[in-house]
């Protein structure tokens, strides 16, 4: 049970809370207020289900509070303190609907025997809801779901081929608040919260019946029914949209105002204008109200072979051929002088086949991190961050892909280079079992190996691998030279000792002496 407090002197509504036993009658304090003002506005926001309030408050008198409070909350329970000078008050109180009233001074045990009553009926109503009642409850909060998602699913389908319904009466118009990242992520957890905080601040500006829902975590869609056509309250909300950028350091907002629109018209047409509209950020700034009357003509584009441009130009590996890309692609699309709103579709477009194409074709294991650099297009406030933001995506591809081709080759021969100074003692290793446990062909393994060491084949490999194997015998043990022949792999002690020479230039027993 939720209690708020209010006396105009706060030591008394320190002394009222100090001889309540919170815990043991199972109460919540939501607040304390010193004036009738303050106190109104504690309840609004709060909601408390029991007020203990003093008769005499500066503001607005503790009766006049009690009227204005239970009007909002009609099964509000009330406390009233008073002197015995303020009876005649009290008894006012009653025709408020207040039945418990307590005299001053407060009395530790009365005080909490009269609050462990309420608590009791608090309890007891609570438990007579009714389960057509909770059922209620469901039905409306599901039908305000569906609400929530026609209206998404309109404003997704925002080319005006669909006709979703929601409940907001015509006239009506539908806005857009846009989030955009000014760092390079975008943190969906702080944008949740940011989008949360939205929805208060509208259900507190705006009075008309309307529905506000967010989509994709970085749009937050509004309907509003207009009664007259005024829609100032988006000039207070933007103005606590700038307020907010202060706190939410990492992201900038954008308000598109759509048309307002009459009950034959569908809400496709409003929320293409603030789509349409809200583009405009990207050249003319942030943090303003973009509202576009007119309607763009359709423009249809094709990504298609830019996305096989990049996808060849990774797969040859090639830097050069990279840069040249991009170039080539920027140029091409600032050439078409494209509408704000298309130059961002495209590039937008762009980006989703683009990864479903390098998904397809290039196969990379890294998808999450490419998936969240995509993403990040979609939350740039300038054409300037639009185009660094695809670079970085495609950058990324790129690296991951060649970094990823590298290590397909660089593998089988890291692992081949372990198997060999396991077994290089063996004497019947050979090319053909390093490739087979590598699983490559023996032609293909062989030119590999290689390749990823500088030009030094396998056999050169083994052969050099075993000499300084051998040396490290010579020098720090005392077996013979025909022993540290089959220890190294060789079970001809003559053939070891040619093979030594040859590679070192003196023979086994001389570099021995050497070291002694």
């Amino acid at each position: 049970m939720k209690v708020a407090v209010l006396d105009d002197e706060e030591k008394v509504c320190t002394l009222i809370c100090t001889l309540i036993e919170w815990e043991k009658i199972g109460l919540e304090l939501t607040g304390t207020a010193s004036d009738g003002i303050s106190g109104l506005e504690l309840i609004k926001s709060t909601k408390p289900d029991l007020l203990i309030t003093d008769i005499r408050m500066p503001g607005m008198t503790g009766l006049e509070l009690v009227k204005a409070a239970k009007e909002l909350l009609p099964d509000l329970q009330v406390i009233i303190i008073s002197g015995y000078s303020q009876f005649d008050y009290a008894q006012t109180a009653i025709n408020y609907g207040v039945v418990n009233y307590l005299l001053k001074p407060i009395k530790k045990q009365e005080l909490n025997a009269v609050l462990q009553k309420m608590a009791d009926k608090f309890a007891a109503a609570q438990k007579n809801i009714s389960k057509a009642q909770r059922l209620e409850k469901i039905v409306a909060e599901h039908e305000k779901e569906k609400d929530r998602a026609a209206l998404i699913a309109a404003v997704g389908s925002h080319s005006g081929a669909e006709n979703n319904r929601i409940s907001i009466s015509c006239p009506l118009r539908i806005s857009i608040i846009k989030i955009d990242s000014v760092s390079e992520t975008f943190d969906r957890s702080a944008a949740a919260v940011l989008n949360s905080k939205i929805q208060e601040k509208i259900d507190q500006l705006i009075q008309e019946p309307h529905l506000g829902t967010f989509s994709k975590g970085y749009f937050f869609i509004l309907a509003v029914h207009e009664s007259v056509e005024d829609h100032s309250y988006l000039d207070d909300l933007l103005f606590w949209c700038k307020s907010q950028t202060q706190i939410f350091r990492n992201f900038t907002m954008s308000i598109g105002c759509g048309t307002r629109i009459d009950q034959d018209e569908s809400i496709q047409k409003s929320a293409l204008a603030a789509f349409e509209g809200l583009a405009r950020r990207l050249e003319e700034g942030s943090l303003q109200i973009y509202e576009n009357r007119e309607l763009l003509p359709e423009r249809q584009f094709s990504v298609e072979r830019y996305v096989k441009l990049f996808l060849g130009v990774i797969m040859q590996e090639s830097e050069s051929a990279f840069k040249s890309a991009f170039d080539s692609f920027k140029s091409d699309i600032e050439k078409q002088c494209l509408e704000p709103y298309y130059y961002e579709i495209v590039l937008q477009e762009f980006s989703r086949c683009f990864l479903e194409e390098s998904t397809l074709h290039l196969q990379l294991e890294n998808l999450s991190e490419i998936q969240q650099a995509a993403e990040c297009l979609l939350v740039c406030a300038s054409k300037e961050q639009l185009w660094k933001t695809l670079y970085t995506y495609l950058r990324l591809v790129y690296d991951l892909f060649t970094a990823e081709q590298h290590e397909k080759y660089v593998k089988p021969v890291r692992l081949a280079k372990s198997y060999i100074l396991q077994h290089y003692n063996e004497s019947l290793i050979c090319l053909n079992t390093v490739a087979g446990q590598v699983g490559l062909n023996c032609a293909y393994f062989s030119v590999l190996f290689k390749k990823e060491n500088n030009g030094e084949g396998f056999s050169e490999y083994l052969q050099n691998l075993r000499i300084k194997k051998a040396k490290e015998l010579l020098v720090e043990s005392t077996l013979s030279v025909k022993q540290i022949a089959g220890s190294v792999g060789y079970s001809d002690p003559k053939h070891f000792a040619k093979v030594f020479k040859s590679v070192s230039g003196i023979k086994p027993v001389e570099y021995r002496k050497l070291y002694e």
